[in-house]
């Protein structure tokens, strides 16, 4: 007979080592838009720099409640920055199927999946890891 209690133990072991960086594996996620705000960045003179903080959150699977952040700039004098954030902004509402964003509210309580990946964060050094969402894909329910 196989112990169980050893290879669940084990497992249980390795799943609080990773919930304890704060740091997901590297994999597809189904999440749910909780907040987004507006905010000026610490560079902002007058409203020069604007960004959209967005919070996911995962609603299942293991790691159900942990909370991913993705910051956009939006209003930038960099033109590469505020490209990046309206085509990011442009993919999130695509993959919550709405077509024509007006405005971020409307994100709240959407589900879709988030691609997640595990980088090294050089702000934090020391081999620190973070998570960085690099796609969004469009939810959709298996069958039963």
């Amino acid at each position: 007979m196989g112990n169980l209690e050893e290879i669940l133990k084990d497992s249980k072991e390795k799943e609080t080592e990773v919930t304890a960086s704060n740091v997901l594996p590297a994999g597809d996620y189904i999440t749910t838009i909780k907040k987004t705000e507006l905010f000026e960045t610490k560079k902002s003179v007058d409203g020069s720099h604007l960004a959209i903080k967005i919070v996911f959150e995962v609603i299942e699977g293991k790691f159900k409640g942990h909370r991913l952040y993705l910051n956009l700039n939006i209003k930038n004098p960099s033109f590469k920055a505020q490209e990046i954030a309206v085509k990011t902004i442009h993919n999130i509402s695509k993959a919550c199927n709405i077509l024509n964003i007006k405005d971020s509210k409307e994100l709240i309580n959407k589900v879709l999946v988030c691609s997640v990946v595990v980088e090294t964060d050089d702000y934090r050094g020391q081999g620190a890891k973070k998570n960085e969402i690099k796609g969004f894909k469009q939810y959709e329910p298996i069958p039963y």
